[in-house]
């Protein structure tokens, strides 16, 4: 999981996303399906672009790449739309996810999951990488508090299920088989930096 610097929200996303979340809370209690509402002819799609810039294309949580031509993706809630109404529009609140993620992480929450824009954020504070299996792991040098939140994070976003440890062996393999690679251009851009 990269450090994802945040810019301010798009201006016609700030100026409605407390308006659309209070809609959302009252559509929710009547069972209703959550709406991607449109502000000066930008919606869903333009967020999702917005979302993606962000990473370069990566998912937020994994890091597999490339999302959008590739990797079918969508809008992640950090903090579930059906628990947290007001937030379900919130700039900070949505993340740009490959669909594996998505569905592993669903509308899991914990207080100690790891958010990766938050502004203390970093990946060697709180996970160790098992160079032979792939796996990521808490950092036992870390606080027991810092390993319970890695702990939880790998469980909730799936980051060593559904083969994803084994990609990231794949990914490296191909990375160090590549002439003058360009890091952006692979998945996994945390697992190949701490392994290079």
């Amino acid at each position: 999981m990269n450090k994802i610097i945040r810019p301010d929200a798009p201006d016609w996303l700030a100026k409605k996303w407390e308006e659309w979340g209070k809609r959302w809370e009252k559509r929710h209690k009547q069972k209703k399906d959550l709406i991607w509402y449109k502000n000066k002819g930008k919606g869903y799609d333009d967020l999702l672009k917005e979302l993606s810039k962000l990473t370069n294309y990566h998912c937020s949580f994994c890091d597999s790449y490339p999302l959008e031509s590739r990797i079918s993706h969508s809008i992640d809630h950090f903090k579930p739309k059906n628990e947290f109404h007001l937030e379900a529009y919130k700039w900070e609140n949505l993340f740009a996810v490959c669909d594996r993620c998505q569905k592993i992480k669903w509308m899991h929450y914990s207080i100690d999951l790891l958010k990766p824009d938050a502004e203390d954020y970093d990946f060697g504070i709180y996970f160790i990488i098992d160079a032979e299996n792939g796996d990521l792991k808490p950092n036992p040098a870390q606080s027991p508090e810092n390993q319970q939140k890695a702990k939880v994070t790998i469980e909730i976003l799936g980051l060593n299920k559904k083969g994803k440890s084994q990609d990231r062996l794949n990914e490296l393999e191909d990375y160090l088989n590549t002439i003058s690679p360009d890091i952006e251009g692979f998945s996994y851009r945390f697992f190949i930096q701490r392994l290079t």
